[in-house]
């Protein structure tokens, strides 16, 4: 009995010989292109580059110029700095910084504590009463 692989390889058995010469074709076109397409695509390369030009660069050559000229500026600034100093390791930093904010934080209670000592000494105000009596007031006045 024949496997699947066999009865469809028979069946496109006559189709080799096609196939074979389009291979040949196409690796001979590729192992030497025409001449014409070469030329083609080095014109379409030069045509972009000079289309960009016109487009972008030539219509502005005093904006180019500036850029240039700040681009230069910073360049110039960027270089002329002298070397920074070895500064403090980042975790001293970073150490500084926690102790900053404990003690921000440690203020915070005390200072919250303090406030809500004078809550606790003051008596709460007295809830108003029904409306009834804020129109009788409003009305007699």
């Amino acid at each position: 009995m024949k496997t699947p692989k066999e009865i469809l390889f028979g069946r496109h058995a006559p189709a080799e010989p096609k196939l074979d010469g389009i291979r040949a074709l196409v690796l001979d076109e590729l192992a030497d292109p025409p001449a014409g397409r070469t030329d083609e695509r080095a014109r379409s390369k030069i045509d972009f580059v000079a289309t960009l030009w016109r487009e972008l660069i030539a219509p502005w050559p005093t904006a180019w110029a500036g850029l240039a000229a700040v681009w230069a500026v910073i360049g110039w600034f960027s270089w002329s700095e002298p070397m920074p100093r070895a500064q403090e390791p980042v975790h001293a930093q970073t150490r500084q910084a926690a102790r900053n904010v404990f003690a921000r934080l440690k203020e915070q209670r005390e200072l919250l504590a303090h406030e809500l000592e004078w809550a606790a000494l003051e008596p709460p105000p007295s809830p108003p009463g029904p409306r009834s009596e804020i129109l009788s007031t409003i009305r007699a006045v």
